[in-house]
């Protein structure tokens, strides 16, 4: 699979994550159908970049790596909401899902880099 593949993956979710950050910022209660598919292309998008990552063995710079890193970081502050909101009932700080937006964002935003410089 091509980077420029994963990419697209990961801009699906994007839209997906803008629809979850929607429904979450009005105080609606968001579809667990959603929540699912929107972990599932990630655990998609995460697993094609390691793939790409292991399988690249020329890549000095290391800025697919870097990005599937953050993009894990994120899936873990992903995974800490749905346990607090689904789970446990409670509510959660306005704080996270900026945070879990704002790293997301930012594997994004590198991986393009990375695209873009190669």
């Amino acid at each position: 699979m091509k980077i420029e593949q994963i990419a697209i993956i990961f801009s699906i979710q994007i839209l997906i994550g803008l629809v979850l950050a929607s429904y979450l910022f009005r105080k609606k209660n968001t579809p667990l159908l959603l929540i699912f598919l929107y972990g599932a292309s990630s655990l998609l998008g995460i697993a094609t970049l390691f793939y790409y990552n292991s399988d690249e063995v020329t890549d000095i710079q290391h800025g697919d790596s870097i990005s599937a890193l953050l993009f894990c970081f994120a899936a873990v502050l992903g995974l800490i909401m749905l346990v607090m909101r689904k789970a446990l009932g409670m509510k959660l700080p306005i704080w996270l899902p900026v945070s879990h937006c704002l790293l997301a964002l930012s594997a994004y935003v590198y991986l393009w880099v990375f695209i873009l410089a190669k």
